[in-house]
């Protein structure tokens, strides 16, 4: 028995030293794979999912645990955020006004935050121990579309209402928890929908999803929306 526990102590020092101990718990899905693959890196000085401005004139890019604003032209950039978090995944509103992002805290919740522009103030929009990812603005600026580790730890997409950089109403899940028939190498049973993108109309969202496929990250598919949603908001 003491030989056991001495195995598994090792084991999970090991698991610490190379970079993967028991982080991202609200994650339950994917394990080293989706923090290599799909996850943004952090820490790191690499730069990560730039976004044009509406007009442009500028990119929003994550760079060494910031987001900062880069004139093409020129090469000059600009720190846009700071703070302890480890900001990426910029998504700059229509109207220029606004950069939803995600916030790593020490590779234990990813949260989202936003940027107002013109005054330089950020402030979180979320507040729990979830992981969230890839913010998207819809083409007229009122609602947000990410991926959420709500209700019970595996990747789905949402939607939310958002009104001068706070939220309008509840988010809505697009997608459900499915599982697999079988235990896939690398992602696991649970399916994963991820990386949403709005259509021009802002009538589709189109995103990555593993439904069915037994390899692999999947397919692209779209998820047409209606005035009046059907699906139920997380609990």
């Amino acid at each position: 028995m003491r030989a056991l526990l001495l195995l598994a102590a090792a084991c999970l020092g090991s698991a610490q030293e190379t970079g993967y101990p028991l982080i991202y718990a609200a994650a339950k899905q994917g394990g080293q794979y989706m923090q290599s693959y799909y996850l943004p890196p952090a820490p790191s000085t690499t730069p990560w999912a730039p976004a044009w401005s509406p007009d442009g004139k500028w990119i929003a890019v994550a760079m060494q645990g910031s987001i900062w604003k880069v004139d093409p032209a020129s090469g000059d950039a600009t720190e846009l955020t700071y703070n302890a978090r480890y900001h990426s995944s910029p998504a700059i509103s229509p109207d220029g006004k606004w950069i939803v992002y995600t916030a790593d805290d020490d590779q234990q919740t990813i949260q989202l935050e936003i940027l107002n522009v013109s005054t330089g103030e950020s402030r979180p929009l979320t507040h729990d121990r979830q992981v969230y990812l890839d913010p998207v603005f819809s083409p007229d600026g009122r609602t947000l579309a990410y991926v959420s580790t709500l209700p019970n730890g595996y990747l789905n997409i949402y939607i939310r209402k958002i009104r001068d950089g706070a939220w309008e109403g509840e988010p809505v899940a697009l997608t459900v928890d499915n599982r697999h028939d079988r235990d896939r190498l690398y992602v696991g049973a649970w399916d994963s929908h991820t990386q949403p993108g709005w259509t021009p109309d802002g009538k589709q969202i189109v995103f990555v999803s593993n439904l069915g496929a037994t390899l692999g990250s999947g397919d692209l598919c779209a998820c047409r929306l209606k005035r009046t949603a059907t699906a139920r908001p997380p609990e």
